[in-house]
């Protein structure tokens, strides 16, 4: 099988080779350390890490019970345990899709999320995302966009890399259209919990619809990939049960510390995304200054959520060559849009850590040595 590259990944661990200033690159939130996690905990899910330590603890359970808790119709079998998100949705895809089947999926996208779907043989269409709608999914293009043997869109929503979020109107359109066709909807949810504005959150799509399908990780919105632990979520059991059938010969089962771990992140989540929000929201408080002092250099669609927005630069230098100069002069790494297969001058930028704040700066200087002259 011809395995393409995995243009982001690549890209990112170059540079982590350096010592890049990763205050503007990094997606996930800011981290935790374990000590923190366990501080933060209650005395029933400490209690069970430390007897782990001593004695078998099934860990799979208590943590599908306390994720199923976080939906308002799932139950601990509609709950499907990873080793992470993108391992989730590749046994999905697995699962659901066979030569010919046709595929909708929205870009731009974590590659993974396009590239799947072909590993299966199934005949995708990338259904992009426009600069000059805001990002928002155009229903009528989508509608025109099925045939009789689609069979999944692929969404993922809090969108990465523009921030642009679906409301529960926009939810219901897209689940009205899926459901009239016998689509099924995934949808990598693993920003939902940075919205913005808490009150704009919208249910899930696992709790919507009967056909939908999520797949998430703690590694965004709670800053721990570390821990590797991701799910998938759906009212239709046959696709966990599928999932978790062909993960059988793949990994057989996460790390019971990890899993454990993961139910006390869950049972502290309040406090812990708490602090991830604040950090967030002082950060793009700051950004969205920076783009209004530089209208004149970058264009950008305010985000409605997660970690990251996605300006355009308006000067006449092509993005590649000025994110390479900006990492070579400064430092920073911001990503272009060329790792999203985009060649418009655009590129993602994050607001996710502590330490954006002092990358920003350097940014700023940066742009404003290439503005001269060139405005």
């Amino acid at each position: 099988m011809d395995v393409p590259p995995f243009k982001l990944k690549s890209i990112m661990f170059e540079h982590l080779k350096s010592s890049s200033l990763m205050g503007l690159c990094f997606s996930d939130g800011e981290r935790w350390s374990w000590q923190e996690i366990v501080d933060h905990a209650d005395e029933e899910s400490r209690g069970l890490c430390e007897r782990a330590m001593k004695e078998k603890v099934m860990s799979s359970p208590l943590l599908q019970r306390e994720i199923a808790s976080q939906y308002d119709s799932l139950q601990s079998e509609n709950i499907g345990l990873f080793g992470g998100a993108q391992e989730s949705g590749y046994h999905v895809m697995r699962t659901l899709l066979n030569p010919g089947d046709h595929v909708i999926v929205v870009t731009p996208c974590y590659q993974f999320l396009k590239e799947i779907p072909k590993m299966c043989g199934a005949d995708v269409l990338e259904f992009p995302l426009q600069r000059e709608e805001n990002f928002k999914l155009n229903g009528e293009r989508l509608k025109k966009a099925i045939r009789p043997n689609t069979k999944l869109m692929v969404l993922n929503y809090p969108h990465n890399p523009t921030g642009v979020d679906l409301s529960l109107r926009e939810k219901k359109e897209i689940i009205d259209l899926a459901e009239a066709h016998g689509i099924y909807v995934l949808n990598d949810e693993i920003y939902r919990g940075l919205e913005f504005n808490e009150n704009s959150r919208s249910p899930s799509i696992a709790d919507l619809y009967e056909r939908g399908i999520v797949i998430t990780s703690l590694s965004k919105v709670f800053g721990l990939p570390t821990l590797r632990v991701g799910w998938v979520a759906s009212q239709d059991k046959t696709v966990i049960k599928g999932a978790a059938a062909l993960r059988s010969y793949t990994s057989s089962r996460n790390s019971e510390l990890s899993e454990l771990f993961a139910f006390m992140v869950l049972r502290g989540k309040n406090e812990l995304l708490a602090r991830n929000r604040a950090i967030i929201l002082k950060n793009y408080a700051l950004l969205s200054q920076f783009f209004d002092r530089h209208q004149q250099s970058l264009s950008c669609e305010p985000p409605q959520a997660g970690t990251m927005a996605f300006p355009k630069l308006l000067l006449p230098i092509p993005i590649d060559k000025f994110v390479a100069e900006l990492h070579q002069e400064t430092s920073v790494f911001i990503l272009s849009g060329s790792a999203f297969d985009l060649n418009d001058n655009s590129f993602r930028i994050t607001f996710g850590k502590k330490e954006m704040a002092h990358s920003l700066t350097h940014l700023e200087h940066f742009l404003k040595i290439k503005s001269k002259g060139n405005i």
